[in-house]
């Protein structure tokens, strides 16, 4: 790490990750990368039995219809959470410590890697099944199973405490051999099920399991954390604004589609709802346990890495040790079969994620106006910033009672309402408060712009 100071201001530590400063423009990166990263990102092994788990409730034209909705909201809070990041320079983290209160940041902060966690621990589960029926010719809590989930575990983690480095070369590598693999992995469940006419034609295998707005929430659930933290910790780093809304569009426009236009084909063709079984049914464990470790590898690298940013800077650790032990939980939780409880995660992952969105949106946009000051006004002495915003206290409890209300009773589209109602509470909170919430009088342009044109990481550690 390297110290760097600004002005009169404070001295900022830096490390290579830019965890409690602003990323400069040198530091930032052209489109391919983080594209790479997000390609890999979207496509997880979770993804597709989420899918066919989903799917079979519709028939493929409803499927369609729920996959462009909720990929539409994936765009959305994917590109706006980006461009913020992209736009300051800052962490999820960071971000929160504005929206949240220089304490109460935690709760948000500390609530994506514990989704995370549970999202690679599900992952891992995925390679431990795939392993195990393929070795031993069933599926479940075998020994293979755990003897997989470590080796994956080790291989995985090892890769992942490298940085955003490591993980965009994982992704360059991966997405084109999962790319193949499920193009392969359509057309032989297309080969099965005919024409598109008869697969447009086939009716759903679990028809009435999942209302249209209980399989949207899914649907989002499915990347909420990574649509909503990962997407500043990672787009942060790109050079242009517009760079963002091309990495959220590319993303959740069409790779996550294919992923679940394949996943759809799937499981009509064999009625199956679990990803292992569906490539037992296809005679493919193979060719699908290759997919779903490459699938697992690229999604968990990102997962660990943009989880480890908020939990070091929540509980004060380095991101490196951060990231050890999230594996290790996320390890112990697939170890205990963390995948048997997939549909009832995504729920809940959605109504704990998707408010904290409504949060930042409704700080940086409406309360704010678009700028946050620099990050050392966090933590200095006398901060403005009140420990707690209990607008944000108050918007992120009415949100998940409004998704949870909203999922039920299948009103609307339930990931909207609780974006609207949390952004809502949460200015009308800050306006009762009588806090001070506003802190554009704090914005100082030069000390911004200092900060942006100031040296890399890499730069100031060679002039040290």
């Amino acid at each position: 790490m390297g110290n760097y100071r600004m002005g009169e201001r404070e001295t900022i530590t830096l490390d290579k990750e830019y965890t409690v400063a602003r990323v400069p423009q040198k530091g930032r990166q052209r489109l391919i990368k983080p594209l790479a990263v997000w390609f890999g990102y979207a496509f997880g092994p979770v993804a597709i039995t989420s899918a066919a788990m989903v799917s079979g409730a519709f028939t493929f034209t409803e499927m369609m219809l729920v996959t462009f909705v909720g990929c539409l909201l994936l765009i959305c809070i994917s590109g706006v959470m980006g461009w913020i990041g992209q736009r300051e320079g800052m962490t999820f983290s960071l971000i929160c410590r504005y929206a949240w209160g220089t304490k109460a940041y935690r709760i948000a902060a500390l609530i994506i890697p514990i989704g995370l966690i549970g999202w690679s621990s599900i992952h891992l589960f995925t390679v431990g099944m795939f392993c195990s029926q393929l070795i031993v010719g069933r599926s479940g809590l075998t020994p293979v199973y755990y003897i997989a989930v470590i080796v994956a575990l080790l291989f995985i983690g090892g890769s992942a405490v490298k940085g955003i480095n490591t993980v965009t070369y994982v992704g360059f590598f991966a997405v084109p051999l999962i790319l193949a693999l499920l193009g392969i992995t359509g057309l032989r469940s297309l080969n099965i099920l005919g024409t598109m006419g008869e697969v447009l034609a086939a009716p759903a295998n679990n028809p009435g399991s999942l209302t249209f707005a209980a399989g949207v929430t899914a649907m989002v659930g499915s990347f909420a954390c990574g649509a909503g933290g990962a997407s500043p910790d990672i787009q942060r780093f790109c050079k242009k604004q517009s760079y963002t809304w091309v990495v959220s569009v590319v993303t959740f426009g069409v790779a996550y589609p294919f992923l679940m236009f394949v996943s759809s084909l799937i499981a009509l063709a064999t009625g199956a709802s679990a990803f292992v079984e569906a490539y037992d049914a296809l005679h493919m464990l193979p060719a699908g346990f290759i997919a779903v470790f490459l699938l697992a590898w690229s999604t968990i690298n990102a997962d660990y890495y943009t989880a480890s940013l908020s939990f070091a800077g929540a509980l004060g650790v380095k991101r490196e040790t951060a990231t050890i032990c999230i594996a290790f939980v996320g390890g112990i939780l697939a170890l205990l079969g963390s995948g048997y409880y997939l549909e009832h995660y995504l729920t809940a992952m959605t109504a704990f994620m998707v408010p904290i969105v409504g949060v930042v949106f409704s700080d940086y946009f409406l309360v704010n106006k678009g700028r946050y000051p620099e990050p050392e006004l966090t933590v200095a002495e006398d901060s403005p910033i009140p420990p707690v915003k209990w607008g944000a206290v108050l918007g992120y409890v009415v949100g998940i009672v409004t998704l949870l209300v909203s999922e039920k009773t299948s009103f609307l589209v339930p990931p909207v309402n609780c974006i609207v109602m949390t952004a809502f509470f949460h200015w009308i909170g800050c306006k009762i408060s009588g806090q001070q919430v506003n802190y554009n009088e704090w914005c100082d342009e030069k000390a911004r712009a200092e900060a942006l044109a100031g040296p890399t990481y890499e730069e100031l550690n060679q002039a040290e």
